[in-house]
């Protein structure tokens, strides 16, 4: 069964960055800027990601990211 999920944060970068430096080893400002230019081609500032769970394959696709 194939079942989308709409997330919507604009705070879901930031909030990652967060969680990452406080469970693993802290994060330089040159890994933070370089883990944020990557993250910026797929998410800005108040996008929606759909992305559908494939509960037969245990698998997630992220499907788009629509501007809200």
């Amino acid at each position: 069964m194939k079942i989308p999920v709409v997330f919507k944060s604009p705070d879901a970068v930031d909030e990652a960055i967060i969680n990452a430096n406080e469970n693993l080893e802290k994060m330089s400002k040159k890994d933070e800027a370089a883990f944020k230019k990557v993250c910026k081609k797929f998410f800005e500032h108040g996008e929606y990601a759909t992305i559908e769970i494939d509960t037969e394959a245990g698998t997630a696709t992220l499907l788009k990211v629509s501007r809200g």
